[in-house]
């Protein structure tokens, strides 16, 4: 309980968290005043999956902890494979995705409030790699092989979280309320994986 108290006072001192929060309420905005229905949400957090692997090139190439069992960190053209590696495996993974969701839920095509939305929480993405990977000095404890695997986790449990919104948006004809809680439920998966990633509950455990 003492944890669980102390992560949730950390979290809403902190700037990422915050920015985090207000980006996901964003689409609420579309909902409400541009009449969005479920096939621009899906194409939204879509989008924002590419985002998070495009941001997380950047932290495996200045990734600076050794590999598991090894005392020397991976060399430049090391890295360079790593992340070349996962540019190709994560892509493919992203556009089996998107042919799915096509398919289930008709996705519109890009247009400028989309992107305005996506810009929105692309600055949420990119606040948070200046301020905690950079800025607290996270690469200094990450290996590159452990950085390419860590959007997976965080992209899985929002796609689950996603789909089966948006079964229930379909089932109830994509009525405001479901659509209102497909987004409460992202943000609070994204949030919990925000914390997870940034190691907000370990540090916070061993203090209690």
């Amino acid at each position: 309980m003492g944890v669980m108290a102390k992560i949730d006072r950390d979290a809403l001192r902190s700037p990422s968290v915050l920015l985090l929060i207000a980006m996901n309420l964003i689409p609420l905005v579309g909902v409400l005043v541009f009449g969005w229905n479920i096939g621009y949400i899906m194409l939204l957090y879509w989008m924002e999956t590419i985002v998070i692997g495009l941001f997380n090139i950047p932290k495996i190439l200045s990734s600076r902890k050794p590999p598991q069992g090894s005392t020397v960190r991976a060399g430049g053209c090391g890295l360079l494979f790593i992340a070349v590696f996962f540019t190709i495996h994560y892509g493919g993974f992203n556009a089996g995705h998107f042919f799915f969701l096509n398919e289930m839920f008709d996705l519109p095509p890009i247009n400028r409030d989309v992107l305005i939305v996506l810009g929105a929480l692309t600055l949420s993405h990119g606040f948070s790699l200046m301020v905690n990977w950079f800025g607290k000095r996270e690469f200094e404890n990450r290996d590159p092989s452990q950085q390419m695997f860590m959007p997976y986790g965080r992209v899985i449990v929002m796609h689950i979280v996603i789909i089966l919104g948006g079964f229930l948006a379909l089932a109830f004809n994509g009525g405001l309320a479901v659509l209102i809680l497909l987004i409460a439920l992202k943000t609070i998966a994204d949030l919990f994986a925000h914390l997870k990633g940034h190691e907000w509950m370990e540090s916070q455990a061993t203090q209690d």
